[in-house]
């Protein structure tokens, strides 16, 4: 756009009468901008509570829908410098008794020192040590095999990376001068072997100038470690394992040493090992989704209950200018308090969580449905309070760190100890109703996508209206400002000209 020079004949300020002239026509751009800055906030407000409620679905509930969540284990080992031991939910509870006879180990081969007039590098040929080119040199890991051939260009650096290859732990030390190799798993089945032959004849030549064979010559021999397996017992039950980690009956035992003595016969020997169900780790687990859970409710009841912004709109650039930053901030804040009040997708999901949280299981039912008792969370002194201002957040009976019923029997910590599995199967069920719950209302549809709980389509598409609808509307108002400034300008040409013969009149009159 031009520099505009307007109100020089007619002497009228031309620019402050197109502007209030336009302001009229920018009230509906304004409104316009005004919807789409508010269903901004809104997708704001929604993104930020989808992302909580599924950290919360993925997480908390998932979880608690499974036995393996109220089947925690505590297990603790007489004699850690023995064996570590971690529980299953499947452990069985009681004492147990383990006797180490023979830790698993890898093979190692360290090589003897090579000497020579010059020291080795990793960069030094094989066949200045002493190969004959087309040797071939064959590593057995196990039960699998890998051969390689040495030429001229073949270095110490090589026979490392073929070892490696093959399977091996692989290192030529430079300052030591030897070879380093070792299997990288334990266990009697990780043995390893190096062979080296010629046309099929096997040789040791290339293997003594490396050190990794006995030479009766030098009276260098290398040093092996054999690969065995480990030997212990369970309970009487002998047991012959590649690892020193293996898990037994719900037992995840590491073994870390031996025991003196070793009977596996004899059941008073070795380590005592406990494992009960760890209650406490149970309870503040649930407990934790407890607090979890009311948070978000709170959230929720917080923006779908929220007063109404009667009056408030989003405030163009001109009056923010009018106004102080905190006034501005002030002001946003009371529209973005109230954008999902009411919302029907929110009040869809508040009621979908409270009604799955006060549901009943029936625990116990033969196969027709039949018999059984019945169980909510009230059952476990998890309940609402009597103050309707909270609108479902729910408490927990003997919770120190929650004051309303801080001062009643611990219901739930009592069934956790005292009927551990009923326990566990009446909040399984109830759980998996609250997922089934969140899972219909994260279910894709034309208006939303899967894993979304409100209508993120739908804001989108209606989002682009807005936008389109606006730059319609400023092309439009463009277009009328340009016509405004058209026809002052022919106004005042139209004047410029009528001064210019009116002078050229005055001027003849004159004379």
């Amino acid at each position: 756009m031009g520099v505009r020079l307007s109100g020089l004949n007619s002497g009228m300020d031309t620019e402050a009468m197109i502007k209030k002239i336009m302001d009229a026509h920018k009230l509906k751009l304004n409104k316009v901008e005004g919807k789409r800055t508010k269903l901004d906030w809104q997708k704001e407000k929604w993104k930020d509570l989808n992302n909580k409620l599924y950290s919360l679905y993925t997480s908390k509930v998932s979880s608690l829908r499974f036995a393996k969540a109220y089947g925690t284990k505590k297990v603790t080992s007489s004699d850690e410098k023995v064996a570590k031991v971690t529980g299953e939910p499947s452990a069985v509870d009681g004492i147990h008794r383990i006797q180490v006879k023979q830790l698993a180990t890898a093979q190692s081969l360290t090589g003897s020192k090579i000497e020579g007039s010059e020291p080795i590098t990793k960069k030094t040929s094989l066949k200045d040590l002493g190969f004959e080119m087309g040797t071939e040199l064959t590593f057995k890991v196990g039960d699998k095999e890998h051969t390689f051939e040495v030429d001229e260009n073949t270095t110490i650096e090589d026979f490392v990376a073929e070892a490696k290859k093959a399977g091996l732990n692989a290192n030529f030390d430079e300052k030591q001068q030897r070879f380093y190799l070792s299997s990288k798993e334990t266990g009697a089945a990780n043995t390893f072997s190096v062979k080296e032959s010629k046309y099929g004849e096997e040789k040791e030549e290339g293997l003594k100038a490396l050190g990794l064979v006995k030479d009766d010559a030098k009276h260098t021999e290398p040093t092996k470690v054999e690969a065995k397996n480990a030997i212990f017992s369970v309970d009487g039950t002998e047991y012959n394992t590649a690892s020193n980690v293996n898990s037994i009956n719900g037992l995840n035992i590491t073994l870390t040493g031996t025991t003196a003595n070793y009977n596996s016969a004899d059941l008073s020997k070795g380590v005592t090992v406990a494992s009960n169900t760890d209650v406490e780790s149970v309870y503040n687990n649930f407990k934790s989704f407890i607090k979890e859970y009311n948070s978000i409710l709170k959230e929720m009841n917080d923006l779908y209950y929220a007063g109404v912004a009667k009056g408030y709109d989003p405030l163009t650039s001109e009056q923010k200018k009018e106004m102080s930053a905190g006034d501005v901030e002030a002001w946003e804040k009371k529209i973005k308090e109230s954008m999902l009040r009411r919302d029907p997708a929110l009040g869809k999901v508040l009621n979908a969580m409270k009604t799955a949280m006060q549901s009943a299981v029936n625990v116990g039912a033969d196969e027709d449905g039949k018999g059984g008792k019945r169980y909510s969370l009230a059952s476990f002194g998890v309940m609402t309070s009597t103050d309707y201002k909270e609108k479902g957040l729910l408490h927990m009976y003997g919770d120190s760190e929650d004051g309303v019923y801080s001062g009643k029997p611990d219901k739930l910590k009592k069934a956790l100890t005292e009927h551990p599995e009923e326990t566990a199967e009446a909040l399984k069920g109830i759980m998996e109703n609250l997922y089934n719950k969140m899972t219909d209302a994260m279910k894709g549809t034309s208006l939303s996508s899967a894993m979304t709980f409100y209508n993120d389509k739908e804001m989108n598409k209606l989002s682009d209206s807005y936008k389109k609808e606006y730059n319609t509307l400023e092309a439009k108002i463009n277009k009328i400002e340009d016509k405004y400034y058209k026809q002052f300008a022919a106004m005042e040409k139209a004047m410029a000209k009528m001064n210019a013969q009116s002078n050229s009149l005055s001027s003849l009159l004159g004379k």
